[in-house]
Order: C-alpha cells, then structure tokens, then sequence
C-alpha cells in the first residue's frame, strides 16, 4: 500500500476515516445486519416499515445500493491507492462522503416530512461523489486498464435514477428492472474483479501457478453480462424472446464455468480465505442456471435467479473479500479469523436455501427464507465482532491508513 503523505494531519481523525474500506466495510456490514433484521420481521411478523416507495421497493434498493454500494465504495476507493500511487480520500472529504451515504440509507427507511425528491437527490449523489473521486487519479496517472471501473459505476447511476424514477412515476416494473439491471452491473464488476484476483490469490495463497487469463474467454464470459445489464435497463421485455434470453442465460453459465474450473479452485480447500472467494463466484454460473431454467418454462422463478446472484455471489463474495482486505490493509497476516470459517459456510447455506433447494422445492418457501436470514445475518454478525477492533485501531504495522 502506498503511504499517506500528511501522517499528522489524518493522525487527527478516528482511524475509521483513515481510508474508504475501514469505514465503508464495517457500515455496510452493520447495514446488512439491521436492513435484513428489518425485512425479516416485517415479511414474518408483519412489523410495519414506512420507507420512501414502500417495503419492497426499500428492501430491494436498499440491499443493491446501500449494502453493496457501500462496500463497493470502499473497496474501489482503497484500491485506486494502489493503482495509482496517489493518497486515497481521507479525512473530512471521507467524512463527507460518509454522511451523504449515512444520510441517504437513514432518510430513505425514515423519510418523515421531507419531500421524496429531495430524499432522492441525497442518495442519486453519493455514487456520482465516488466515481468521480475514483476517476481523477486514475485519469491523472493515465492508467486506463482501471478505467473500467468508471463506466460500470456510471452504469450504477443511471440504474438507481431509473429506481427513484420509479417511484415519481408510481411505475414498479421500472424500479424493479432498474434493481436487476443493476444487479447484474455488480456481478459484471464481480467477474472483471474476479477474473483479476481470485487466480492471483489461489496462486499466492497455494504456492502455485497462476494460469495466464485467455482473452478470448474473459471477453465471451463477460459480454453476455453486459447483455442482461442492456437489457433490462432498456425496460423493454419484448426486445428479447424468452428463447434467446434462455439460451443468453446457458452461455454464460458454460462460459463462466469453464473461466471459474481455471483459477484450480481444488488447490486451496483448505484455507477458508481463499475457498470462500471460490464458492461465492460459483453462484454465479448457478444464478445463470436457474435463470435458464426460468426462461425455458421450467417452475424455476426469477427470484431464486436472482437470490443466487445476491445472496450468493454479491452476499458470499463480499463477505470474503471484506473479511481478506481488512486484515490486508491493517497490515496483518493473512490467517482466517476463529469463527469466519463458519460465517463462509453460512453465506453459502442461506444462498442454497434461498435459490437452489428453494427453486426445487426440496424445501418450503418459509423454510428457505428463514434459514437463508438467519444464515446471512449471522454471518455478518460474526464478521462484525471479529473486525470491528481490527477495522477501529491502526495498522499492526505502524503505517498509516
């Protein structure tokens, strides 16, 4: 990691504020906890949420933007420190950022008497606030390989506009295809990140050679992605038939298998650090699978689709990137927690629960749901109580950030 040039200046500010990850990570986290805690009471109980939109809405957008906007934050914005050389915010600018992220998940689940559009204007902001931090030392070094990433969060803006969008405009179906889109924008990001950092990391982590990436290959497994991201912020159903969209959603499980079987996943079960990165990515030829099955007119529903990209593959591979980074960027060892053992396998039983065992009726609707909250929010629990002091004091190492 590239050092922090005013050390006495960032000495000032809580060490949460010393880079993106420490306090985007640990919020999100915590988000996740209270945000599902929420819904489960209220979809079991029937405890009443009166969010801007309405519970579902609040649930859906809140889960895709607030949670994993928050991470996905964090992480882009300690990276480009890295890429780049250049000091990553820090500070008061962080603090703001922070506020702006805060104000927007506080103001959306208690909206009061403020007016929604300027509820919205909040939360539209914080994303464009990123790109735009993330872009200037990026543009400025001209490393244009990481570029990538701005596009794709330009993408997460227009998304969570057409979101809110439909909310004016009383319309569901275009909120609700905005959250699939952007759904899909994030596993897009997961597999770029991925086809990047998972063979690297099985290769460190295993003393083993990393295989070369085949161009060819992470072009074809990723366009299809693109694809579903294009057409569902289109919001036209009828621009694909449903055969096509089967035969789309087959494709780019057989291609993202076949990248996913390269990065030798085999060579690391037993360190959780590094299987936990493997079995979260598997969700995602999964998801495509289910979705297959869904526009071949199987009694597969988009839901369990979708909980296996969000659940397993968002849920499960940020859970295992946060849990890695975190011990990384503190300047520790990279040696799994007590309990985070545990805390893999649970994201993986709440996302099997919630889409395969869910999809094949191998379980009731309620059961699944159960387990699959139960499972999530414990997991993020255990990871809150093992990195809360880590991601709160200081690098072991004595260095800043």
């Amino acid at each position: 990691m590239q050092p922090i040039n005013d050390t006495q200046k960032l000495n000032h500010f809580p060490v949460l504020f010393h880079l993106g990850f420490r306090i985007f990570f640990l919020s999100g986290a915590l988000f996740s906890v209270i945000a599902l805690t929420l819904w489960g009471t209220f979809f079991f109980h029937g405890i009443p949420l009166k969010p801007i939109g309405n519970s579902f809405w609040w649930h859906s957008h809140e889960m895709v933007f607030g949670f994993s906007g928050a991470v996905i934050a964090g992480f882009l914005l300690t990276a480009v420190q890295n890429w780049t050389g250049i000091p990553a915010i820090s500070g008061k600018k962080l603090i703001a950022l922070f506020l702006v992220w805060l104000s927007a998940r506080l103001l959306i689940l208690f909206p009061m008497t403020i007016p929604v559009w300027i509820i919205s204007v909040i939360d539209l902001s914080f994303l464009p606030l990123v790109t735009f931090t993330l872009a200037i030392p990026i543009i400025k070094i001209k490393q244009w390989k990481n570029l990538i990433f701005i596009p794709i969060l330009f993408i997460l803006v227009i998304e969570n506009t057409l979101s809110h969008l439909g909310l004016w405009l009383n319309s569901p179906l275009l909120s609700q295809n905005a959250i699939w889109s952007a759904v899909f924008t994030i596993i897009l990001l997961i597999s770029v990140m991925g086809g990047r950092v998972i063979p690297f990391f099985t290769a460190r982590g295993t003393n083993s050679e990393q295989p070369l990436a085949i161009p060819k290959l992470e072009l074809a497994a990723n366009l299809p992605i693109v694809l579903f991201v294009l057409y569902f912020i289109s919001a036209k159903p009828d621009a694909i038939s449903v055969l096509h969209l089967s035969i789309l959603s087959a494709t780019t499980a057989i291609l993202q298998l076949t990248r996913m079987l390269r990065w030798q996943f085999w060579l690391c079960t037993k360190e959780p650090l590094l299987w936990s990165l493997h079995l979260s990515y598997l969700f995602i030829p999964i998801g495509f699978i289910l979705l297959t099955l869904h526009y071949s007119g199987f009694a597969v529903s988009a839901s369990h689709a979708l909980h296996s990209f969000t659940v397993g593959a968002i849920g499960g591979m940020i859970l295992a990137m946060i849990a890695r980074v975190s011990l990384g960027h503190t300047g520790r060892k990279l040696n799994t927690l007590g309990g985070m053992r545990i805390a893999f396998i649970l994201m993986a039983v709440a996302a099997l629960f919630r889409s395969l065992l869910s999809a094949f009726e191998l379980v009731t609707p309620t059961i699944g749901l159960t387990v699959s909250f139960v499972c999530f929010i414990t997991a993020y629990s255990i990871f809150l109580i093992r990195y809360i002091p880590i991601l709160s004091n200081k690098r072991v190492d004595g260095r800043t950030g």
